[in-house]
This record gives C-alpha cells, sequence and structure tokens, in this order.
C-alpha cells in the first residue's frame, strides 16, 4: 500500500507530558471520519480508530497484531511488503499512488475503493507508519454513473447528429418536391388561365353567333308567317283540304323555329346579363287562368287543366318571366302527356312563399337522368320521339333562379313528371345569374 519518492514533512511526536494534548489527540483520532491504521515496520496492526472498523467489517481486537495485507485484495497483499521497505526507507507525508485507484478487502470478501495517504512517526526505540483511510465507494459510484452518462450524452449526440443530417436531407427532399409542385401549379394555374380566357371567348363568339342567328332568322320567318296569313286571307277560292294541312304544318314548324330562337335569345341575354328584373304585384290565381286561356289551343284531344290549391295568392315578382317560365312547364306537360290526359297546376303557400307545381301524365323520366335535365339540351332518354330542344327546363332554372326561388323535379318512369317552382312572396330587383 506504500509507493513514492515524493518529499514531505515527517509528524512531529507529540508531547507526552501535556495531558490535554494527549487528550485532544485521542479524541481526534477515535471520532475523526477518515479511517486511521498505524503499522509497525514490519507491517503488523498497531491501533485502528472506529471508521477504520466500519470500514473493514473488523474490530480492533481482530485487526491488532495482523499485518496490514489482511486488509488488501491478494494481488496487492503480495506486492505490498516491498513497497513498505522502500516507505520506511524514505518516510514523509504523501498520498499513494496519486491518480489511481487502490483496492481495499473487507472481511466479508468485497472489494472497496479507497483514497490513502501515508505519515510517519517514531519514538525512542521504533517508527510507525500512519494511514489516513477514505473509503471512495460512494464516489466512485457517482464518477461510474457519471462517466456511463458523459457516455450516454456523448451516444445520444451522435445519433442526434446522425438524425439532425437525415431530417436535413428530408427536409432538402420535401423542399425539391414543394418547388416542383409549385411549379406544377403554377403551369397548371396559367394553363386554367388560358382555358378560361378561351372559355370566355368562346363563350363571347357563342352568344354573339347565338343573338346573330337568331335576329337573322326571326325576320325570314316572321315574313313567311305573315305571307301565310295573307295566302289565307286573300286566296279567291279559299284552300281546299290539302292546301290547308300544309299550311297549318308551316305554321306549327314556322312558330317551332321562332320558339327556339325566342329559347336561344333568352339564355343569351341571361348569360350577359342583360335582364332586368322588374317585380309588379301578382295575383297568382288570376295570373294563371290567364295564362291557361292562351294555352288552350295547344291542348290535345282530351287533354284539360286542373288548376287546385289557393284562389288567392298574391306575390311580387317579375310577371314577363314568371309567365315565360309557367308557359314552358305547361307546354312540356301538354306535349308528354297523352290525349285525354289532365295537365295539372296547384298553388300552395310554403316558407316564405309560394309553389307553383305543374304535373303530366306522360311518359315520366329515368331515375339516373333527373339531375341532368336542367343541362343545356339534354333530353331524356326515352323522350326522343317527342319533339324538343332540352332547353326549356334549363331556361327554367335559369329563370327563376333569378327571380331568386328553387326549382324541384320528381318523376317516376311511366307515371309522368312533376315540376315544382318556389317563389318568395317578394323577388328582389337585382339578381346576379352568378350569384
Amino acid at each position: 500500500m506504500m509507493n513514492s519518492n515524493e518529499p514531505g514533512a515527517e509528524m512531529q511526536p507529540l508531547n507526552t507530558a501535556d495531558p490535554q494534548e494527549l487528550e485532544a489527540a485521542w479524541q481526534i483520532f477515535r471520532h475523526a471520519n477518515e479511517g486511521i491504521l498505524i503499522t509497525d515496520e514490519q507491517g503488523k496492526i498497531q491501533t485502528i480508530n472506529p471508521a477504520i472498523e466500519r470500514m473493514f467489517g473488523y474490530t480492533a481486537t481482530e485487526l491488532v497484531g495482523n499485518r496490514v495485507e489482511l486488509l488488501m485484495p491478494k494481488e496487492a497483499a503480495l506486492r505490498h511488503g516491498d513497497l513498505r521497505d522502500g516507505y520506511f526507507e524514505n518516510p514523509h507525508s504523501r498520498p499513494m499512488k496519486r491518480g489511481e485507484t487502490l483496492m481495499g478487502r473487507t472481511k466479508s470478501g468485497k472489494n472497496i475503493p479507497l483514497e490513502i495517504s501515508l505519515s510517519s512517526f517514531k519514538t525512542a526505540t521504533a517508527r510507525f507508519a500512519i494511514a489516513f483511510v477514505v473509503d471512495r465507494t460512494e464516489v466512485s459510484t457517482k464518477e461510474d454513473l457519471l462517466q456511463k452518462n458523459q457516455q450516454d450524452l456523448l451516444k445520444l449526440s451522435e445519433q442526434l447528429k446522425e438524425a439532425n443530417s437525415q431530417l436535413e436531407v428530408r427536409v432538402k427532399r420535401r423542399t425539391q418536391m414543394l418547388e416542383e409542385t409549385i411549379s406544377e401549379l403554377n403551369d397548371a394555374k396559367e394553363q386554367l388561365r388560358i382555358s378560361l380566357e378561351r372559355e370566355k371567348e368562346l363563350g363571347a363568339l357563342k352568344s354573339n353567333f347565338a343573338s346573330l342567328v337568331s335576329h337573322e332568322f326571326r325576320t325570314p320567318l316572321a315574313t313567311i308567317l305573315s305571307s301565310l296569313n295573307l295566302m289565307e286571307r286573300y286566296s279567291e277560292t279559299g284552300m281546299n283540304d290539302n292546301q290547308s294541312k300544309h299550311a297549318g304544318r308551316i305554321r306549327k314548324s314556322v312558330q317551332v323555329m321562332v320558339d327556339i330562337i325566342n329559347d336561344m335569345l333568352t339564355i343569351t341575354r341571361i348569360d350577359k346579363n342583360q335582364i332586368e328584373i322588374k317585380p309588379e304585384e301578382i295575383e297568382l290565381g288570376e295570373f294563371l287562368n290567364g295564362l291557361l286561356s292562351d294555352l288552350a289551343k295547344l291542348l290535345k284531344t282530351g287533354q284539360h287543366f286542373d288548376l287546385t290549391g289557393l284562389k288567392t295568392a298574391e306575390i311580387e315578382s317579375d310577371k314577363a318571366m314568371l309567365g315565360q317560365v309557367v308557359t314552358n312547364l305547361i307546354t312540356n306537360a301538354i306535349k308528354f302527356s297523352g290525349e285525354g290526359k289532365p295537365i295539372q297546376i296547384d298553388i300552395s303557400e310554403i316558407d316564405k312563399g309560394y309553389s307553383i307545381a305543374v304535373k303530366d301524365s306522360g311518359i315520366g323520366i329515368p331515375g339516373n337522368e333527373i339531375a341532368k335535365l336542367q343541362e343545356s339540351f339534354f333530353r331524356a332518354s326515352n323522350a326522343s320521339d317527342i319533339e324538343g330542344t332540352g332547353l326549356g327546363l334549363f331556361i327554367v332554372q335559369k329563370c327563376v333562379h333569378l327571380l331568386q326561388g328553387t326549382v324541384e323535379i320528381e318523376s317516376e318512369q311511366g307515371y309522368g313528371t312533376t315540376v315544382t317552382i318556389c317563389l318568395p312572396f317578394k323577388t328582389n330587383e337585382k339578381k346576379d345569374i352568378a350569384d
């Protein structure tokens, strides 16, 4: 347990003539927290303090007289004799093996880490060594824990560096992907802008073309109709049956063309927001009776109108537009209903307004096609043998929207169709079709 050549002051002997000094020294010896162990030059233990007993588990009786190697692991005990002799050749105060961990062995056989400092004193007849012993078990445990924590921290630091490196790679990749996506979106946005511009141009061309064609057709058709009327009026002999039949066909065909042109002009005006809403008070019962009287000439053999519901219902709406809507619905009902079938019209009060329902007894509409009826030029698959352009319900939808109402369609194939328009009590003067 002893090996060094460092110089140091040798311990001075106590003044044995002073009892107080002796008592003080004895108290320090007994109550010191450090273990104190005194050996002679042969390594025999002369005395120990209680701290040594607590540290190694031996009693003073068990240790005094035994060699100090009893408190060392076997390997250290074998080398200690030479180290001890070297110390007594040059005794001085010093720590043992500075920077190294010394090990002691307890009575139970457990090795414990120690920190030992040496000093010496002599009497008239002999020289003795004093070992001051500190148990470093707790300190060593803490140091081991600190070292482990440092190693764990270093490992965690390396893991964080690796994770950060991977994250940077992912962020860079994601950033690149985002930039590519933004670039694609910008390209798509530009393509969409170009497409919208082209669509607007095409829409304008279509609208202008429809307006131009419609106006150009209206004049010759009016001329044909006027000439037909004059032919019928000024025929000297009157028209025979064949002439009357052909004149009727011409008149019907001209009227169909006029209706188509009027529908196209209406759509054009709606698309251009050129329709001005002019609300006025309307008594629905009286209004519908007037329309039915004008449309009665279109009824097929055995058909009749059946007006039910409220007898008095007043609203504020655009009379001309409402008339066009109801006329479209009734002429459709007449066209799709067979001979002898009623055309039912019902007026009902609803929340914040009134509804007008027109029901035919016709062929009905396939269920999967009802949603498409409000598209322009769409005709149900079972209506190919019936005259029409597919613009009627499309115009109804647009006009009712301008009147701030809604359109509902119910149909069952083979049992007829009911179209219901719902209108508010009062229609505002301004309404944008795009709203």
